[in-house]
């Protein structure tokens, strides 16, 4: 903690750093002599430790403080205060140089979420645009981007975290202005890498990260603007996922983020083209692709999958997990389908049919994959829980042991015998066996004994 006397104005206060410095006090609460707190400096306790303090103190501890764990909190903390001090601190922080990298950044999305939706008349929604162009405008005109230089990694950082927070930058009605929507298409139209050393496809995937938050979800007089400027976009974004494929980036992170933006336009009903359906993704499934634009081909099939009740989807990705040959693919397909619900339990969906529940009892008990067959069994209990899928019916469906012939089947075709009962009867026949085996050798020493 830091202490001061009752004051006004500036006032040299030493830090624990042996460093004093000027912190204007007039802000602060008279009554109280604490300027900003810090618990558990040294992190000793195991334990989540919430801090309250007025927004004055937070205001001091991001701008004074030398430890950046608690000037991250305090970046963070601050959203819980959109003032125009609160507007004013965090830009402060953004554009000092000497400050970590990591508060800048945290700063840079605590200040895009002040500015979205502030009803405040002298807050504008494009005060981030001004803090980059000071930033990383060009020397002749601070519109146009300078050519990338990625020799400093803290501002290479900040520069893909300016492409984010500005296009979650949100008006009072929650919508995007077309004046961010343009900056970021100049963004990406005029990204000039030629004297650079480095690779600039990260760069790239925030950009159409930001243009792919500006989408709006619904579409009326205020949006069709926004989503014009949009529109224009996708063919710029087209011609990007197609040289991907000619010279791909490390991972092909850029196509990732193509498919994400083009799936974004065609969930909200967008894109009324030869794009409109989800032929797209699943070319993107097969193998040779990366696995992450593999990954994101299955994130989104699995979305279409829940929103648009598609069967022929859930067959392409039930297909995958059976057929593929990366675990890696076939687990990741099982786990988006349960962390995306197909439906809920007991509920009437064209998904929830008997053919569904068929295919995945096979897989859970036929695969060999241990992760996999966790990861079924997670998929299925989230469908159907413990008991019985409402689409099976009851009355007949059941496994039938016949004792005499030493066999066991069920009665619904194309549901297999349950591993473990087949086990089961495989330990019956040899335990049969075994006592067959005593009571002829019992009924030869009888014999024996008589015959004696």
């Amino acid at each position: 903690a830091v202490v001061s006397t009752q004051s006004t104005g500036k006032k040299k206060i030493p830090l624990f750093t042996g460093e004093e410095i000027d912190i204007d006090l007039s802000h602060s609460d008279q009554d109280s002599p604490v300027i900003w707190l810090r618990v558990d400096p040294e992190m000793l306790w195991l334990c989540k430790i919430h801090v309250q303090m007025p927004d004055y103190m937070w205001h001091a501890l991001l701008l004074h403080e030398r430890d950046v764990v608690y000037q991250h909190i305090a970046a963070e903390m601050l959203v819980n205060f959109p003032t125009q001090k609160t507007i004013s601190t965090l830009s402060t922080v953004i554009m000092d140089s000497k400050c970590f990298y990591k508060v800048r950044i945290r700063a840079l999305h605590s200040l895009a979420a002040c500015v979205s939706g502030n009803n405040d008349p002298t807050v504008n929604e494009d005060l981030l645009i001004g803090l980059f162009q000071k930033i990383y405008g060009s020397a002749d005109n601070e519109k146009m981007p300078r050519m990338n230089n990625f020799s400093d990694f803290p501002q290479y950082f900040l520069q893909q975290a300016f492409m984010r927070a500005v296009g979650s930058v949100k008006d009072g009605a929650g919508m995007t202005t077309p004046k961010i929507v343009q900056f970021l298409f100049t963004q990406l139209y005029y990204n000039d890498n030629q004297s650079n050393e480095y690779d600039d496809s990260y760069l790239i995937v925030a950009i159409i990260d930001g243009l792919t938050s500006t989408i709006p979800m619904k579409v009326d007089l205020k949006a069709e603007s926004v989503l014009g400027h949009v529109r224009q976009i996708l063919p710029k974004i087209v011609a990007l996922l197609n040289i991907d494929k000619k010279m791909p980036s490390y991972q092909q992170v850029v196509s990732s983020a193509c498919l994400r933006f083009i799936a974004k336009l065609i969930r909200h009903g967008h894109i009324m083209d030869n794009l409109k359906d989800s032929s797209i993704f699943s070319a993107h499934l097969k193998r040779g692709q990366s696995l992450n634009v593999r990954c994101t081909a299955i994130q989104q099939l699995a979305r279409f999958v829940k929103n648009e009740n598609s069967e022929r989807d859930l067959n392409t990705l039930l297909s995958l997990i059976e057929f593929d040959s990366s675990a890696m693919i076939r687990s990741y397909a099982v786990q988006q389908l349960y962390k995306l619900p197909l439906f809920t339990r007991h509920q009437d969906c064209l998904l929830n049919n008997l053919h569904l529940v068929q295919k995945l009892w096979r897989l859970l008990n036929d695969h060999v994959d241990l992760n996999l067959r966790c990861c079924l069994a997670q998929l299925y209990y989230t469908l159907y829980g413990r008991s019985t899928p409402a689409c099976v019916p009851t009355n007949n469906c059941a496994v039938v042991i016949d004792l005499k012939g030493q066999t066991a089947r069920t009665n619904m075709p194309g549901i297999p015998v349950p591993s473990a009962m087949r086990s089961f009867t495989a330990k019956f026949e040899d335990e049969k066996k075994y006592n067959s085996d005593d009571s002829s050798s019992s009924k030869k020493k009888k014999r024996h004994k008589s015959d004696f």
